[in-house]
Protein backbone atom coordinates (compact mmCIF):
# COMPACT_ATOMS: atom_id res chain seq x y z
CA UNK A 1 0.00 0.00 0.00
CA UNK A 2 1.30 3.79 -1.01
CA UNK A 3 0.25 6.10 1.27
CA UNK A 4 -1.06 9.58 0.27
CA UNK A 5 1.55 11.83 -1.53
CA UNK A 6 4.40 8.75 -1.26
CA UNK A 7 5.94 6.81 -4.18
CA UNK A 8 6.18 3.18 -5.28
CA UNK A 9 8.15 1.53 -7.70
CA UNK A 10 7.42 -1.87 -9.04
CA UNK A 11 9.63 -3.98 -11.10
CA UNK A 12 10.24 -6.79 -13.51
CA UNK A 13 10.83 -10.02 -12.07
CA UNK A 14 14.09 -11.93 -13.28
CA UNK A 15 14.63 -14.43 -15.42
CA UNK A 16 12.99 -17.80 -14.10
CA UNK A 17 10.59 -15.69 -11.95
CA UNK A 18 6.91 -14.86 -12.22
CA UNK A 19 4.62 -12.70 -9.83
CA UNK A 20 0.86 -12.92 -9.92
CA UNK A 21 -0.92 -10.34 -10.27
CA UNK A 22 -1.22 -7.87 -6.75
CA UNK A 23 1.82 -10.04 -5.37
CA UNK A 24 4.31 -8.50 -3.76
CA UNK A 25 7.44 -10.71 -4.76
CA UNK A 26 8.43 -12.62 -7.37
CA UNK A 27 8.15 -16.53 -7.10
CA UNK A 28 10.81 -18.62 -8.97
CA UNK A 29 9.99 -21.22 -12.10
CA UNK A 30 10.56 -25.03 -11.36
CA UNK A 31 13.91 -24.29 -12.91
CA UNK A 32 15.34 -28.09 -11.73
CA UNK A 33 12.07 -29.86 -13.52
CA UNK A 34 13.13 -27.08 -16.68
CA UNK A 35 10.69 -24.60 -16.23
CA UNK A 36 11.95 -20.86 -17.06
CA UNK A 37 11.25 -17.57 -18.28
CA UNK A 38 12.83 -15.03 -19.79
CA UNK A 39 11.71 -10.72 -21.14
CA UNK A 40 12.06 -7.19 -20.20
CA UNK A 41 8.28 -6.88 -19.84
CA UNK A 42 5.71 -7.88 -17.39
CA UNK A 43 3.66 -9.81 -19.02
CA UNK A 44 6.82 -12.14 -19.74
CA UNK A 45 7.04 -12.95 -15.84
CA UNK A 46 2.81 -12.94 -15.47
CA UNK A 47 1.48 -15.81 -13.70
CA UNK A 48 3.08 -19.34 -13.53
CA UNK A 49 1.84 -19.77 -16.97
CA UNK A 50 4.78 -17.51 -18.02
CA UNK A 51 7.37 -20.38 -16.93
CA UNK A 52 7.50 -22.78 -19.41
CA UNK A 53 9.31 -26.00 -20.98
CA UNK A 54 9.58 -27.96 -23.95
CA UNK A 55 9.47 -31.55 -24.38
CA UNK A 56 11.21 -33.56 -27.26
CA UNK A 57 8.78 -35.84 -28.88
CA UNK A 58 8.65 -39.07 -27.22
CA UNK A 59 7.94 -36.61 -24.02
CA UNK A 60 4.78 -35.74 -22.05
CA UNK A 61 4.08 -34.25 -18.68
CA UNK A 62 1.62 -36.28 -16.26
CA UNK A 63 1.06 -33.53 -13.50
CA UNK A 64 1.12 -29.68 -13.87
CA UNK A 65 4.95 -29.01 -12.63
CA UNK A 66 6.56 -32.22 -13.20
CA UNK A 67 9.56 -32.17 -15.70
CA UNK A 68 9.28 -34.22 -19.29
CA UNK A 69 9.35 -37.80 -19.13
CA UNK A 70 9.00 -40.56 -21.76
CA UNK A 71 5.72 -41.91 -22.97
CA UNK A 72 6.48 -45.56 -22.30
CA UNK A 73 5.69 -48.50 -24.54
CA UNK A 74 2.46 -48.09 -26.53
CA UNK A 75 2.22 -44.72 -25.77
CA UNK A 76 2.97 -41.81 -28.50
CA UNK A 77 3.51 -38.03 -28.04
CA UNK A 78 4.37 -35.24 -30.16
CA UNK A 79 6.25 -33.19 -27.58
CA UNK A 80 5.82 -29.84 -27.71
CA UNK A 81 6.34 -26.55 -24.62
CA UNK A 82 3.91 -26.36 -21.80
CA UNK A 83 3.66 -23.91 -19.03
CA UNK A 84 4.10 -25.26 -15.42
CA UNK A 85 0.97 -24.99 -14.45
CA UNK A 86 -0.20 -27.20 -17.62
CA UNK A 87 -0.16 -31.06 -18.15
CA UNK A 88 1.16 -32.32 -22.25
CA UNK A 89 -0.64 -35.34 -22.65
CA UNK A 90 0.30 -38.79 -24.31
CA UNK A 91 -1.70 -40.96 -26.00
CA UNK A 92 -1.97 -44.34 -26.52
CA UNK A 93 -1.09 -46.24 -29.63
CA UNK A 94 -4.17 -48.14 -31.22
CA UNK A 95 -4.90 -51.59 -30.75
CA UNK A 96 -2.51 -53.96 -32.07
CA UNK A 97 0.04 -51.32 -32.24
CA UNK A 98 1.28 -51.12 -28.83
CA UNK A 99 4.78 -53.15 -29.05
CA UNK A 100 7.08 -50.59 -29.84
CA UNK A 101 9.47 -48.38 -27.61
CA UNK A 102 7.89 -44.84 -27.18
CA UNK A 103 7.16 -43.29 -30.09
CA UNK A 104 7.17 -39.23 -31.58
CA UNK A 105 4.48 -39.63 -33.38
CA UNK A 106 1.07 -42.23 -34.04
CA UNK A 107 3.12 -43.29 -37.37
CA UNK A 108 5.66 -44.65 -34.47
CA UNK A 109 3.48 -46.97 -33.01
CA UNK A 110 4.24 -50.65 -34.19
CA UNK A 111 2.69 -54.02 -34.65
CA UNK A 112 4.41 -56.92 -34.07
CA UNK A 113 3.91 -59.23 -36.61
CA UNK A 114 4.61 -63.23 -35.96
CA UNK A 115 5.94 -65.26 -38.72
CA UNK A 116 3.30 -66.44 -41.31
CA UNK A 117 1.23 -63.49 -40.45
CA UNK A 118 1.14 -59.62 -42.46
CA UNK A 119 -0.46 -56.33 -42.33
CA UNK A 120 -2.56 -56.55 -45.61
CA UNK A 121 -3.38 -53.02 -45.12
CA UNK A 122 -2.83 -49.89 -43.52
CA UNK A 123 -3.99 -49.92 -40.06
CA UNK A 124 -5.08 -53.38 -39.92
CA UNK A 125 -4.29 -56.20 -37.59
CA UNK A 126 -1.63 -58.79 -38.27
CA UNK A 127 -3.24 -61.65 -39.74
CA UNK A 128 -3.39 -64.92 -42.07
CA UNK A 129 -2.25 -63.71 -45.76
CA UNK A 130 -5.00 -64.31 -48.38
CA UNK A 131 -4.30 -67.44 -49.81
CA UNK A 132 -6.24 -66.27 -52.89
CA UNK A 133 -4.48 -62.83 -53.21
CA UNK A 134 -1.22 -64.29 -52.19
CA UNK A 135 -1.43 -68.50 -53.02
CA UNK A 136 -0.37 -70.97 -50.41
CA UNK A 137 3.18 -70.80 -51.20
CA UNK A 138 4.30 -67.77 -49.86
CA UNK A 139 5.67 -66.76 -46.06
CA UNK A 140 6.50 -64.14 -44.01
CA UNK A 141 8.99 -64.06 -41.49
CA UNK A 142 8.50 -62.08 -37.99
CA UNK A 143 8.65 -58.46 -38.81
CA UNK A 144 7.70 -55.26 -37.44
CA UNK A 145 4.83 -52.66 -39.38
CA UNK A 146 4.63 -48.63 -38.09
CA UNK A 147 1.08 -47.85 -37.80
CA UNK A 148 0.09 -46.21 -41.27
CA UNK A 149 1.73 -48.81 -43.32
CA UNK A 150 1.55 -52.20 -44.70
CA UNK A 151 3.67 -55.28 -44.08
CA UNK A 152 6.77 -54.85 -47.04
CA UNK A 153 7.58 -58.00 -48.28
CA UNK A 154 6.59 -61.55 -48.44
CA UNK A 155 8.90 -64.27 -49.53
CA UNK A 156 8.70 -67.65 -51.79
CA UNK A 157 8.45 -70.77 -49.96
Amino acid sequence: TVAYGGTSSCGVCADNKYSDAGASSCTACATDKGYANTGTTAASHAGVASCTTTCKGAQYVATAGAGCVTVGTGYYGEGGTVAQNAILARVQCPENYRTGAAAAGISGCLAKCGAGTMVASANAACSTPNNTTYGASWYTAEHNVNYGSTSKSLSKV
